[in-house]
Formats: C-alpha cells, sequence, structure tokens
C-alpha cells in the first residue's frame, strides 16, 4: 500500500475502507501516476466508463477523489499526498521502524486503555461492532506511531543541523 498523507483521520479511515475494495483500490493506485480521466482509468481496468465513472463517484462522495475540470475534459485527482509521488523513497529500515512502533503504540494504547476497551467490548451496540472498535484502536495506535516517528525524524534533523552549523563556522 502505497505511503500516504491525510488531512484526517476520518480521510484515512476512509482510504482504508476504499482501499480493501478491489476496484477502489485499482483506481487509487492509478491515480497516484497523476491526473486521469475516466476513459483512460476504465482502459486500464478493462471496464466499462459507466461503471468506472460509478466508481470515481462514489471516492468523490467519500472525499478521496476530486473532479478537476481542464479544457473539455473531467480528470480526477486524489485528496491525499502520496510520499512517492514526490521521489521520496522509503527505505525498508524505515518501514520497519515505522512497524515496530506501530506495534508498540498499539500495545502500550490497549494496555493503557484495557478498562475502556473492556467497557466498550461489553457494551456493544448495533452500530459499535467489534471491527469498528479494533479499526479505532488502530488508527490511534498508528497516529501515535507517527508521531513517535516525526518527533524521532525532527529530533534527527535538529542534530543534522547543529552539525552542519558547526562545519559551517569551522570552515
Amino acid at each position: 500500500m502505497p505511503v500516504a498523507v491525510f488531512n484526517s483521520r476520518e480521510q484515512l479511515e476512509r482510504f482504508c475502507r476504499a482501499y480493501l475494495n478491489a476496484r477502489f483500490k485499482s483506481i487509487l493506485e492509478l491515480l497516484q501516476y497523476g491526473p486521469l480521466p475516466a476513459s483512460v482509468i476504465a482502459s486500464h481496468m478493462g471496464q466499462p466508463v459507466d461503471l468506472v465513472q460509478r466508481f470515481l463517484s462514489d471516492l468523490v462522495k467519500m472525499d478521496l477523489v476530486r473532479e478537476v475540470k481542464v479544457r473539455n475534459a473531467t480528470v480526477y485527482v486524489p485528496n491525499f499526498l502520496l510520499l512517492p509521488q514526490l521521489g521520496v523513497e522509503i527505505s525498508e529500515d524505515l518501514s520497519k521502524d515505522l512497524g515496530e512502533r506501530l506495534f508498540t503504540a498499539l500495545y502500550e494504547f490497549a494496555d493503557s486503555h484495557s478498562d475502556m476497551l473492556e467497557e466498550l467490548f461489553n457494551n456493544l451496540e448495533g452500530s459499535c461492532t467489534p471491527g469498528r472498535i479494533a479499526l479505532a484502536v488502530y488508527f490511534e495506535a498508528f497516529k501515535k506511531a507517527l508521531e513517535g516517528l516525526q518527533a524521532s525524524l525532527a529530533e534527527e534533523e535538529e542534530e543534522v543541523a547543529k552539525a552542519f552549523s558547526k562545519r559551517r563556522r569551522s570552515v
């Protein structure tokens, strides 16, 4: 799955749900390469244009994709920033580090909120399924893992900046 930056937790949740749908996933992956009209997306997917238009309309309603009028055509653009588009390579070490931080944050969150989680599981209502609770816990842990990773990257940036300024002074 591509590494992406989202505006909100809700947008991340919508993206994850859409990415689990094979047709939405194909469209979201195609849009990584830039804005595309429905006809091009349909030809890549091997689907009729009207069917692809329906999928795109659903993605627009989910606020994951937006329509942009360009001359006499409509192209579709993702509403989130995909890091690989910017030429940022995600190293294996970084993804492993993020994975470790995610699992650590997930366990820490579950451990520190065990009473709340137990209460949630005991008081399930029709709209509050175990899957939704697990998803909420996962996103909270993911958010904490990203915050931790951002903090460590900021520290590294600060150290590099200090080293660079010291070297500059000595020259």
